[in-house]
This record gives structure tokens, sequence and C-alpha cells, in this order.
């Protein structure tokens, strides 16, 4: 063998041997970098599973602090004499509930007890039930049905 040919032969071989050796480098490099991706991919999972899972804590506790899984009415009601005769009255009941919380509420009747006072009767406290008047009346009861002004 002639000696340029040797000289070419080992020019070609350590080409070829520089080129594999960077192909080789060169694909660990590429696992490497796909792998560190798939961790960082990982990592913000599991940040934004946590962070969400906190925010959903932080609205439970929220929600169960101002009670929105619960009924909140404004109440008023205004009475009024429509019509006496006899000492007998026609009495006018207006009562409006306006819902101030989350929770839908359909409400299809109220209960009203009804009681009265004649003047000359003397009212009392109840013992140990609060400020409530004793009143020596039964009461009237009425099932009052909203109306469709509503």
């Amino acid at each position: 063998m002639e000696p340029g040919t040797i000289i070419s032969a080992i020019s070609v071989l350590a080409t070829s041997s520089v080129a594999i050796i960077g192909l080789l480098l060169s694909e660990r490099r590429h696992r490497e970098q796909i792998e560190n991706e798939r961790k960082s991919r990982e990592e913000q999972i599991a940040h934004e599973r946590q962070a969400r899972e906190e925010e959903l804590t932080r609205e439970i506790k929220r929600a169960e602090k101002h009670r929105e899984d619960m009924p909140l009415f404004q109440f008023d009601m205004e009475v009024g004499v429509v019509y006496k005769k006899d000492n007998k009255y026609l009495v006018e009941f207006r009562v409006v509930l306006d819902n101030r919380g989350n929770v839908k509420q359909d409400i299809k009747s109220i209960k009203l007890r009804v009681r009265s006072v004649n003047k000359e009767d003397s009212l009392s406290f109840w013992g140990g039930r609060g400020s409530r008047e004793t009143l020596n009346k039964s009461p009237k009861s009425a099932i009052i049905r909203p109306s469709s002004t509503a």
C-alpha cells in the first residue's frame, strides 16, 4: 500500500470517527433536553394543580364564611286595616321577601299567625323566652300564597 492511500484512509476514518462521535453526543444532548423538558412540564403541571387546589380551598372557606350555600332573605311586612265593621276587621298583610343569597328558593306559601290584643288587656313578658308578649287570645292562622305581581 502506498503512503498516500494510507493517509487518505486514515483521514477518512478520522473524519467518520469525528462525525460518529458528534452524532452520538448530539443524540445524547437531545435525549437530555427532552428529559429536562418532560421534568419541567411535570413540575409545571404539579404547580398548577397545587394552585388550583389552594384556590378551591380558599373558595370553599370563603363560601362557608359568607354562608353562600344557605338561604339569605330580607324580610319586610306591612300590615294595614282595610275595613272595620262591628268589631270585625279586614286586614291586609303585605309580605316582601328579597332573596339576597346565591341559593334559588321557590316559596309556595307563607304561614302567618295573627294575634290580637284588646286595649284593656295587659301585656307581660314570657318567662325565660326573651321579650315576647303573652297574649290571651288564641292565634288566627292564615296561609298566604304569593301574588302574581311579584
